[in-house]
């Protein structure tokens, strides 16, 4: 009984330390795994928010929330700009950018390609405002949209209200569109601009113009495609991404569904295998730790045990080999020096025992 409970514990170790750490940890389940970071609207951020001229505290985050609330009320996410001017601190040339070619280093940092950038000149209560609706499109990029505006003897309240106003006139040209994006197979996360919005299929709202999309799935090479929403397509647009399995499936712990077996079944080998060996090596050995023989008649008869776990060792082991091999994505077969079971023998009582080992 204490020799069954032994080799299952073995096996139960084996199994566990087999197991493969995909891209979200252990088991594949962790809370760092990305997540959505909202339903899939178009996302705008307020990169910059430039005041020349007159200090005035609290200005700068009475304008940021005001656009917000123009960005939220045409259909957008707002990113605002105290999180941009934290992610982009140390690159002030991005935050002034208003060329398409320093512009498209923007989505791979902020995970969007729609930006606003407003200028306001401050001399007392007198107000000089310049907003710009900004794009990043390959060469298509730049500024898409410019309003101006002068608010003299105002208050703040009354400049940022006028500001808010600008704002959503410019953001009607880009109101979001619905769309439908679909994954073949289902299940791959999408990201969009660079910016996760959560597993296809999915419906997302998009400003109309160019954006980059991206699908990738354990066990298929990444999809990724440069779409177009159209402002007058009147229904919503679909879009398709078909991923293909990747070479040899590099699903993250080796390729196809059985690929994932492989590391337990490596982990359960070797237990069996060990335990098989242990069993072995304390046949006929007498239950006694001390004292004569004839105090302690009983001796253990565990060599039955101890073969079937060497057969189990080996069958477990040539079955991770072949997962090792397939997943290599080669066509050789897999050979006793370069991958798969090696001989080796065993010390045992009498002499020594055959068995094999899985070497990668």
């Amino acid at each position: 009984m204490l020799a069954r409970r032994l080799a299952f514990l073995l096996m139960s170790v084996g199994l566990y330390v087999g197991l493969p750490s995909g891209p979200c940890g252990t088991w594949g389940v962790a809370p760092a795994c990305a997540q959505p970071t909202d339903s899939g609207r178009q996302l705008v951020a307020v990169i910059h928010i430039d005041l020349v001229g007159d200090e005035q505290p609290g200005l700068v985050d009475q304008l940021d929330g005001g656009l917000i609330e123009a960005i939220e009320a045409a259909g957008f996410t707002a990113a605002p700009y105290v999180e941009i001017e934290a992610k982009l601190a140390g690159e002030p040339s991005l935050a002034d950018c208003i060329a398409a070619d320093c512009l498209s280093a923007l989505p791979a940092r902020l995970g969007t390609n729609h930006f606003v950038r407003l200028r306001v000149e401050v001399s007392e209560t007198i107000y000089d405002y310049e907003l710009l609706l900004l794009t990043a499109e390959g060469d298509s990029g730049g500024i898409k949209e410019r309003g101006t505006g002068s608010c003299p003897v105002c208050t703040a309240d009354e400049l940022v209200a006028e500001v808010k106003g600008t704002a959503e006139t410019l953001l009607a040209v880009f109101r979001p569109l619905p769309i439908e994006l679909i994954t073949e197979p289902s299940g791959a996360q999408l990201e969009i601009d660079g910016r996760v919005v959560g597993t296809g299929p999915i419906t997302a709202a998009l400003a109309p113009g160019f954006h980059q999309v991206r699908a990738q799935l354990d066990g298929y090479l990444p999809a990724e495609e440069r779409i177009e929403v159209l402002p007058d397509a009147g229904e919503p647009q679909r879009f398709t991404f078909s991923l293909v399995t990747a070479p040899g499936g590099d699903d993250g712990g080796g390729g196809s569904s059985l690929g994932v077996l492989k590391w337990p079944l490596a982990g359960a080998s070797v237990a069996a295998l060990a335990t098989g060996a242990a069993y072995l090596l304390i046949d006929g050995d007498i239950t006694c730790s001390s004292g004569p023989v004839e105090e302690c008649a009983t001796i253990y008869d565990t060599a039955t045990l101890g073969y079937a776990a060497l057969g189990a060792g080996v069958v477990l082991g040539a079955a991770a080999g072949y997962l090792f091999w397939r997943d290599a994505g080669t066509d050789e077969a897999p050979t006793a020096e370069a991958r798969g079971l090696v001989p080796a023998l065993l010390p045992a009582r009498g002499g020594a025992i055959g068995a094999v080992h899985l070497r990668f």
